[in-house]
């Protein structure tokens, strides 16, 4: 009653009210974003394929696929214990001025990368080249490359890595979804749905995490 009061008092009450229409909307969008999505007790493989596939499938400025990429290997780690700890960024932050080597770094205890990884919309010559560079000057020896699009000869691709001293991997990113997936139980496919709310949520706001959100109503409502 008092905003609308307020509205109709005011001097120019159409430019006040699309400001407050606004707000209001971006509440209701917070609200939408923040509630919590009951899952069923036990989800499939297969729920869990579906879900990741849609919502890779959106443009998301390379977010969505280091996000869901970070979250397998951090919940992978969790219950493996491969590496000391397993870290990352938002997308938008340079990996040089932040002092990282790649996307994704995989620690040991005493904070050596073991295992660098970039995730990439495209993978070609000079993007290879780049990273295989950092990764020297930095003396990491085992490097993995996710990529939606892979535009290199793969064997030329690690036949040049290993002139370098580099291990490395090539690989899609739906088949890497698909095989580190596969070996998640049901309590663990679980946990990484809510990691990657959480980085989502950490890295772009509620709008990130609703639009990760939208996938899973989706495919959940089809079970």
């Amino acid at each position: 009653y008092r905003v609308l009061k307020a509205i109709e008092t005011y001097a120019d009450p159409g430019d006040l009210a699309r400001n407050i229409l606004k707000q209001i909307l971006v509440e209701v969008r917070k609200q939408i974003s923040q509630a919590e999505i009951p899952l069923p007790a036990s989800i499939s493989a297969e729920q869990l394929r579906a879900i990741l596939i849609q919502y890779l499938s959106r443009a998301s400025l390379g977010m969505g696929p280091q996000a869901v990429t970070y979250s397998l290997l951090r919940v992978f780690n969790r219950r493996t214990a491969t590496f000391g700890d397993v870290t990352s960024a938002p997308p938008t932050t340079a990996d040089a001025p932040a002092g990282r080597v790649a996307d994704i770094e995989c620690k040991d205890r005493e904070g050596v990368i073991r295992l660098a990884v970039c995730v990439t919309q495209r993978l070609d010559r000079p993007k290879l080249d780049d990273e295989l560079e950092k990764c020297r000057l930095r003396s990491v020896s085992k490097v993995q490359f996710v990529a939606h699009e892979i535009a290199v000869e793969i064997q030329d691709a690690y036949q040049k890595a290993t002139q370098q001293g580099i291990d490395v991997t090539i690989t899609r990113l739906e088949d890497f979804v698909l095989i580190l997936t596969a070996l998640l139980n049901g309590q663990m496919r679980r946990e990484l749905l809510d990691e990657i709310c959480r980085v989502l949520r950490e890295w772009g706001g509620n709008s990130a995490e609703m639009e990760f959100k939208e996938a899973l109503r989706s495919i959940l409502r089809r079970a």
